[in-house]
């Protein structure tokens, strides 16, 4: 689900308003006022691996494999407090279906189990500079298992298209404590209903020698009125471990008011 941050912003960043007989107004960058607020309900699969050695509480090493199948349910929302800063709230309910191989010397073991894993976090973000045209943005977030995190993000709009670049820093309850995040995004205004974007995303471990993870994710955006109060997007997102693709699917459901 992290991985589709960029996609998000980015199209979340942008107003487009216009009338079924006129073309479609120019991209312009929203400015919600006071009070404005924003919704997103999801639905997703997100499939996950990892290949390596251990030892077994018997002392006995081996190589293992392991599989996991995750159906994560979030929420999310955003409150605009001013035109510079913004707060938000993200859970999410993932439940874990895992398949684990053991190859020891003389046999091999298959274990199947299940677990649940919650999550939240706790968002503000702040515009550094409303004026520019890169937009600079700056955003803190507190939660588990990302425990705390802070992203900087430029945006960049060329109608129709739109681009994105963020990095960021967290670090988590879970091994890698400490990763360096990057991304890319870049948007396309189709017409007053759709929006098409792309995006790719690498997450580099800092606390410990383990491969990136990296993910590449594309977006269709589907308005369900012409003022955009209410959308539909679908996600599509590779993910890459250990040079081992993995392909996830998230559905959602968003809203704005205010």
């Amino acid at each position: 689900m992290k991985r589709l941050a960029a996609l998000a912003l980015l199209t979340t960043g942008m107003a487009l308003c216009a009338c079924p007989a006129d073309p479609i107004d120019p991209l312009v960058r929203d400015q919600d006022r006071p009070g404005a607020y924003r919704w997103h309900l999801g639905l997703g699969y997100t499939p996950a691996g990892e290949r390596g050695h251990a030892i077994d509480t018997y002392g006995v090493p081996y190589e293992y494999t392991k599989l996991m199948h995750g159906v994560t349910l979030s929420l999310s929302g955003e409150l605009s407090i001013n035109p510079m800063w913004k707060a938000g709230v993200e859970i999410s309910d993932t439940t874990w279906l895992m398949r684990e191989q053991r190859v020891y010397t003389h046999h091999t073991f298959t274990e199947e189990s299940a677990a649940r894993e919650f999550s939240y976090s706790l968002v503000g973000e702040t515009r550094l500079a409303p004026a520019s045209h890169l937009d600079p943005t700056v955003t803190l977030s507190v939660g588990h298992p990302r425990l705390r995190a802070i992203e900087a993000s430029v945006n960049l709009l060329r109608d129709p298209v739109a681009l994105l670049g963020q990095l960021g820093y967290a670090r988590h309850a879970v091994s890698p404590r400490e990763t360096l995040s990057f991304s890319i995004a870049c948007a396309f205004v189709a017409n007053a209903w759709i929006t098409l974007g792309a995006s790719a995303s690498w997450d580099i471990p800092l606390d410990e020698p383990s491969f990136p993870a990296a993910a590449v994710s594309i977006l269709l955006q589907h308005d369900l009125e012409l003022t955009g109060k209410l959308q539909i997007k679908a996600h599509i997102t590779m993910h890459i471990v250990e040079n081992s693709p993995l392909l996830g699917v998230t559905l959602e459901l968003g809203g704005r008011g205010g």
